[in-house]
């Protein structure tokens, strides 16, 4: 902010076409959901290029409805992409906890202890082992503070899948970002066909129709990918 140069306007008139292109967008709280927190922890390593510091990326939901998220840029350089994801975890730990204290003083009882999903296989490892390697000897604050938090049962750490994270710190292809903002309940007046009100006024969504659409896409974009290069071939053996 005190020093912007172009790359920062252009990214600003980036976010400002964005938003114009899509005022209807909004969030949307269904009001049976389950009272339960439901949480998904990322980091995108080292993909700063100035800096190479990595990004830490969290979401939580009460149910289906997204209620908190974040994506910032982590203080320090990680030296590899399970120390990433480790501060991301421990990040999102503390957002879970903050989330747990005000769902307390608002006297809102969740049906069943919160889950918290990361797609790192090490650093579910690490914060679930109690004896610290020297190579993770510089994470032992925050893996002291993940543990203690799962071990006294404010949580469980489960694993899941790259692609069904729900959080999405680095750039997207249109298609994928249409597909995530689809499973955040990010809805607009252009997703009629795959979202809509039931004969009960409940929200409903075709997820076959959605699946259709993507693959279809996805298949147009192989097809005009090997048009391309089935070209490039006959342009050089002529």
């Amino acid at each position: 902010m005190a020093n912007p140069t172009k790359s920062h306007l252009g990214a600003t008139k980036r976010v400002l076409k964005y938003l114009k292109g899509c005022p209807n967008k909004g969030l949307y709280f269904k009001r049976n959901s389950p009272i339960h927190l439901i949480g998904f922890s990322d980091a995108d390593w080292a993909t700063c290029v100035s800096t190479r510091r990595s990004v830490t990326s969290y979401c939580f939901f009460i149910g289906n409805s997204l209620i908190s998220w974040k994506t910032k840029k982590q203080n320090i350089v990680s030296r590899s992409s399970s120390e990433a994801e480790y501060r991301a975890l421990a990040t999102s730990t503390y957002e879970l906890q903050w989330l747990t204290y005000l769902l307390t003083d608002l006297k809102i009882q969740c049906s069943k202890s919160a889950t918290l999903y990361c797609d790192n296989q090490s650093a579910l490892h690490t914060a679930t082992n109690p004896v610290f390697h020297e190579r993770t000897k510089h994470l032992e604050i925050d893996c002291h503070l993940v543990q203690e938090k799962a071990q006294a049962g404010l949580m469980k750490l489960l694993p899941v899948p790259s692609f069904r994270q729900r959080v999405f710190p680095s750039v997207l292809h249109s298609l994928f970002h249409f597909y995530f903002c689809f499973t955040l309940i990010v809805l607009s007046g252009s997703t009629h066909c795959f979202v809509g009100l039931d004969v009960t006024n409940k929200f409903y969504c075709n997820p076959y129709v959605l699946m259709i659409y993507i693959h279809v896409s996805f298949i147009v974009v192989y097809v005009s990918i090997l048009n391309t290069c089935f070209g490039l071939i006959l342009l050089c053996m002529i």
